[in-house]
């Protein structure tokens, strides 16, 4: 069995197309939406009001939000395309004021994270 390996260039490349293919929709990252619903119901279980997340990898935020919104996390997501970031704001705007105010999002690489 050989295995692939993509370079960062390669792996950025074909995020970025994601995003700029399927904007704020879950498509940009996975679009099976029962298993998407399924991880935010497992993970959720374990989240307690007023919790702090850290998403790496957030993509176009949809589960991101989903901590926030469904289980009053203070959730922060990190990705490091622009496109996947710019995604996941555009897809928080269209939420209310308490959800907006319990998520951030930023451009970042987990490997360069100052904690």
């Amino acid at each position: 069995m050989t295995s692939a390996r993509y370079s960062r260039d390669e792996t950025r490349s074909y995020w970025t197309e994601q995003a700029k293919n399927h904007g704020v929709s879950s498509a940009a990252s996975w679009s099976d939406a029962p298993m998407m619903e399924l991880e935010l119901r497992t993970i959720g279980s374990h989240i307690q009001p007023g919790n702090r997340i850290l998403d790496v990898g957030c993509a176009s935020g949809a589960t991101t939000i989903g901590y926030a919104r469904d289980f009053g996390a203070q959730v922060f997501g990190i990705d490091y395309v622009p496109e996947m970031v710019n995604a996941a704001r555009q897809r928080l705007d269209l939420e209310d004021l308490q959800t907006k105010s319990q998520v951030s999002f930023a451009v970042g690489d987990v490997a360069a994270l100052p904690f």
